[in-house]
C-alpha cells in the first residue's frame, strides 16, 4: 500500500503500474477486497479528502479512460474540493431553497469536464448520515455520463442487497466506451435543448465516456422556419462508440414523422406518458434555474394549455406568421369558454392531468420544509435519467392490495393474460392495483407500494394474524422494533408469492436483476407513515401548489385555469373526471353514491376477467380525532364566514377573494371543512361500463373501499403534509384527504444531523 500524505501538490509514485488485468491478477484483487474492511478499522480520522483522491485516480486512469466508482459517506473537508456545511432549514420551503439545489463550488464541475475529455465516467455511491451536499457532488456523474445513487442511513441488512445488485449491474452490463452522440433533424426544425447526463462539446455533440442500456436522453425541437417544405420531418441520432472488444462502431436511428397543419391531428398522436416524462425533465431545468414554484407552475400551465388546445380543435389563429395557442380564458370569444368546458378531453390525454398532478407532488418538486435538500437533489438526478415507463411509476407509483389477492397472484400466469397484469421474466401475475388515495387503505389490510426505486409495505393494525405470521414470523407488530422486522421470502405459500411479486417488479430485460428494498410501515408510525402518505398523490397536500385533490385539479384543468377566485373543489360543474389507472367500482358502493352535482371521478374501466372482487373492507371511521396540541405549530381554523351564498352540497362556503393569483397557480387556501367522505367514492355507474382503452397502466380490480363509512368528524387543526391526525387509543384512522393548510403554514423542518435516519 502506497501512502501519499501531501494533499495540495499530489503526486502518484508509480502511475503506470497500478492498473492490472483482471484475469491475470484475479487472486490479488480478491485478496485485496477481502482485507479492505479490516485495513482501516482502527482509524480515528473523521474528515474526508475526496478531491485529492479523485486527482490520484485520474492520474492513474487518464491514459486509458473507463469507469470510476466513487464511494463517499462524509462531506469532503480537506484538500481540493473541500465543501462547507450550507444546510439551512430557515430557507427550506421558500423561494431561496433553490440555492441549496445548485452546486456551491465549481471545482467538481471543472474536474468532471477534465474527466470527460479523458473518457472517464464516474458512478457515485453516497452513504450519508448527515448533510453531504449532493447538489455539488452530483456534477461529477452528471457531466461524465455516470449515475448517482444514495443510501441514506445505510444499514447492511436492509440496504446491502440492493446496493450490491446495483453495483454488480453497473460493473457487468454491456457498455459503450468513448462515445459521442449527435441528433439531427430536417431543415426548418432545430434542436433547442437536451436532457440527461452528458457534456456538450460545441453546440450539439454529446460527449459520453460511457453509454449503456440504462442511459436515457431527451431533447426539445422547435420550428426554425415558418413552414416545412417536406411532408415528413426526419429525426436522426448517431452514436459513435468503442465496444468492450475494442471495435469502433456507429449506431444510427432514424425516424420519419408526418407533418400536418391541423392541431387536432398533432394532439391525437400525443402519448400522455411520454409527454409527462418530458415535461418533468423540462421542469427540473426550470427548478434549478429559477425556483420550485416556477417549476410546478410550468407543469400546471403546460397541462392546461394542452388540454385547452385539444378542446379548441382546429380553430385558425396565427401570430407573426406562427401558429399560436388559443387565448387565455379571460380573453376568449364570448361562449368559447363554456363550449370548451363542455367538451371531453381526448382519450389519449385523459391521464395527463393525473400524471401532471402526481409530478407536482413528487419529492423532486413538492413544497414544504419536510424534504431534505440532499434527498430532493437525488430525486432530481434519478428523474432526469429515467425512461418513460420508469418516470411514470416514479411519479405515480403502483399500490397493490396483498391481503385479499387472488390465489393465482404471485404465480406464473397462463397464456392470454395481458402484459399490464404481469411482471418479470416469468410473467408473474400481479394483484389488484388501487388508486393512490387514503380512502383505499383499511386497518385490516396490507398494501404494497412501488415507485420503481423504493417499496413500502403498509400494514394495518387489524391485519390478519395468520398473514402477519406468514410474512414476519409474529402475530402482531404492536410494540415491535420496526428496524428489526425482516420480511420473510419463503417458508409458506403466502410469503413465497409476495416475494415473487417483489422480485418480478424489479426484473427487466437485463441479465443483472436488481434487488428491491422493502420498508415495512406500521399503521400509526408517524415517521414512516408520513413519508408513505407522500405517494398518495390524489389527496390534498399542505404546500403551495399541492392543495388540489385529483378531482379539484381536474375541475381546474377543465375550466382552462379560469377559476381564479375559487378554492379547490368549489363551484364544481356536473360531470365526471377520468379516473386513475386500475380503478373499478366495487358493488358495495353502488347504493352509497353522492348526488350528481358532486360526482367527480371518471368512468371506471370494465372488470378484468378472472379477477373476483375481494371481501369488503371494514370501515376506517371512528370517533372524532383529538385536537392537535399547540406545540405542533398549527393554527386553529378561521370562524365560518357570515352572509355567504351556499356552496355545493357537503362543502363549506368559499372564502372571500384576495385577488387573482399570478398565472394559473392555485389560489391561496383558507381553512375550510373538507368534503364529506362519502363523496370520495366512485361514481354511480353500471358494473362493466365501457371505458376508453389506452396503452399504459394496467386495468385491474381494486380492493373495495369501506362500505359503511360515516360523515367526517370536525377537524380541530390541519395535519402536517399528507399525514392525517393521529387516532386516539382504540380508534382507527378516518379516511379521506387532509384539508388544505393556511397559506404560510409549513411543515416543521427535519432535525439537524438526522438526514438518513428515516431509512433505518
Amino acid at each position: 500500500m502506497l501512502v501519499v500524505a501531501d494533499l495540495v501538490e499530489l503526486f502518484v509514485p508509480t502511475p503506470d503500474d497500478l492498473l492490472v488485468n483482471l484475469q491475470e491478477s484475479r487472486e490479488v484483487i480478491d485478496m485485496f477486497l477481502e482485507n479492505l474492511p479490516t485495513m482501516f478499522e482502527g482509524s480515528t480520522a473523521s474528515s474526508s479528502c475526496l478531491g485529492p483522491a479523485l486527482k490520484a485516480a485520474f492520474t492513474v486512469t487518464k491514459h486509458i479512460g473507463g469507469k470510476m466508482s466513487v464511494f463517499q459517506s462524509l462531506l469532503p473537508q480537506l484538500g481540493d474540493g473541500a465543501l462547507g456545511v450550507r444546510e439551512n432549514h430557515q430557507i427550506m420551503g421558500t423561494v431561496d431553497e433553490v440555492k441549496l439545489l445548485r452546486p456551491s463550488d465549481a471545482w467538481y464541475k471543472d474536474t468532471a469536464v477534465e474527466f470527460s475529455r479523458s473518457q472517464i465516467s464516474v458512478d457515485m455511491y453516497l452513504f450519508p448520515r448527515s448533510y453531504i451536499d449532493v447538489a455539488t457532488l452530483g456534477d461529477l456523474p452528471k457531466l461524465t455520463a455516470g449515475t448517482l445513487r444514495t443510501y441514506p442511513g445505510f444499514n447492511y441488512d436492509t440496504d446491502g442487497p440492493r446496493f450490491e445488485s446495483e453495483l454488480v449491474r453497473s460493473l457487468t452490463q454491456h457498455t459503450a466506451f468513448e462515445s459521442v452522440m449527435r441528433i439531427r433533424c430536417t431543415r426548418g426544425m432545430k434542436i433547442t435543448n437536451f436532457y440527461g447526463n452528458f457534456f456538450i462539446r460545441g453546440s450539439d455533440l454529446l460527449a459520453l465516456p460511457n453509454c449503456n442500456s440504462d442511459s436515457v436522453f431527451a431533447f426539445d425541437f422547435a420550428h426554425d422556419e415558418h413552414n416545412l417544405s417536406s411532408s415528413f420531418m426526419t429525426i436522426q441520432s448517431a452514436l459513435l462508440y468503442t465496444s468492450s472488444e475494442g471495435e469502433r462502431r456507429i449506431r444510427v436511428i432514424t425516424q420519419a414523422i408526418p407533418v400536418t397543419s391541423l392541431a387536432s391531428e398533432v394532439i391525437n398522436t400525443v402519448d400522455a406518458e411520454a409527454m409527462s416524462a418530458l415535461l418533468a425533465k423540462q421542469a427540473l431545468d426550470v427548478a434549478t434555474k429559477t425556483n420550485l414554484d416556477n417549476a410546478r407552475g410550468k407543469l400546471q400551465q403546460a397541462c392546461i394549455d394542452l388540454i385547452r388546445a385539444s378542446k379548441e380543435g382546429d380553430k385558425p389563429r396565427r401570430v407573426s406568421g406562427y401558429a399560436a395557442p388559443p387565448p387565455m380564458g379571460g380573453h376568449q370569444q364570448q361562449g368559447g369558454e363554456a363550449d370548451g368546458d363542455s367538451k371531453a378531453i381526448p382519450e389519449n390525454l385523459t391521464l395527463l392531468p393525473l400524471y401532471t398532478l402526481a409530478t407536482m407532488k413528487n419529492v423532486a418538486f413538492r413544497g414544504g420544509t419536510d424534504v431534505h435538500p440532499d434527498e430532493r437533489v437525488h430525486a432530481m438526478h434519478r428523474l432526469n435519467n429515467m425512461d418513460v415507463t420508469a418516470s411514470k411509476h416514479f411519479v405515480y407509483p403502483r399500490m397493490f392490495s396483498l391481503h385479499n389477492m387472488s390465489p393465482n397472484a404471485g404465480l406464473p400466469s397462463s397464456n392470454g393474460v395481458s402484459d399490464d397484469e404481469v411482471a418479470g421474466k416469468n410473467r408473474i401475475l400481479l394483484p389488484s392495483v388501487l388508486d393512490l388515495t387514503i380512502d383505499r387503505l383499511a386497518s385490516n389490510g396490507i398494501f404494497l407500494l412501488d415507485n420503481g426505486l423504493d417499496m413500502f409495505l403498509w400494514v394495518g393494525r387489524s391485519s390478519d394474524p395468520a398473514i402477519l405470521n406468514s410474512l414476519f414470523g409474529t402475530n402482531s407488530l404492536e410494540g415491535v422494533d420496526m428496524s428489526r422486522v425482516i420480511l420473510q421470502t419463503s417458508g409458506n405459500d403466502f410469503a413465497s408469492r409476495v416475494n415473487a411479486i417483489v422480485c418480478a417488479l424489479r426484473e427487466d430485460d437485463a441479465p443483472e436483476t436488481l434487488v428491491a428494498k422493502v420498508t415495512v410501515v406500521r399503521e400509526g408510525d408517524h415517521g414512516l407513515e408520513s413519508r408513505f402518505f407522500w405517494f398518495l398523490v390524489e389527496d390534498r397536500a399542505s404546500f403551495n401548489g399541492g392543495t388540489y385533490s385529483y378531482e379539484d385539479f381536474m375541475d381546474f384543468v377543465n375550466s382552462g385555469g379560469s377559476q381564479q377566485g375559487m378554492p379547490p373543489g368549489a363551484g364544481r360543474a356536473p360531470g365526471r373526471t377520468p379516473g386513475p389507472p386500475g380503478q373499478q367500482m366495487p358493488p358495495q358502493m353502488q347504493n352509497q353514491m353522492p348526488p350528481p352535482q358532486m360526482q367527480s371521478r371518471g368512468p371506471a374501466p370494465p372488470q378484468m376477467p378472472n379477477q373476483p372482487p375481494g371481501p369488503p373492507m371494514p370501515s376506517r371511521g371512528g370517533p372524532p380525532p383529538p385536537q392537535m396540541p399547540p406545540s405542533m405549530g398549527h393554527q386553529q381554523p378561521p370562524p365560518q364566514m357570515q352572509n355567504q351564498p351556499p356552496g355545493p352540497p357537503g362543502r363549506g362556503p368559499p372564502p372571500p377573494m384576495q385577488g387573482p393569483p399570478s398565472g394559473n397557480m392555485p389560489p391561496p387556501q383558507q381553512q375550510r371543512p373538507g368534503p364529506p367522505m362519502q363523496n370520495r367514492g366512485p361514481p354511480p355507474m353500471p358494473m362493466g361500463a365501457p371505458s376508453p382503452s389506452r396503452p399504459g397502466p394496467p386495468q385491474m380490480n381494486p380492493n373495495p373501499p369501506p362500505s359503511n363509512r360515516g360523515p367526517p368528524p370536525p377537524m380541530q387543526g390541519p395535519p402536517s403534509g399528507n399525514m392525517p391526525p393521529p387516532p386516539m387509543q382504540g380508534q382507527v384512522r378516518q379516511p379521506g384527504p387532509p384539508p388544505p393548510m393556511n397559506r404560510g403554514q409549513q411543515m416543521p423542518p427535519p432535525p439537524p444531523g438526522q438526514y438518513g435516519q428515516y431509512r433505518r
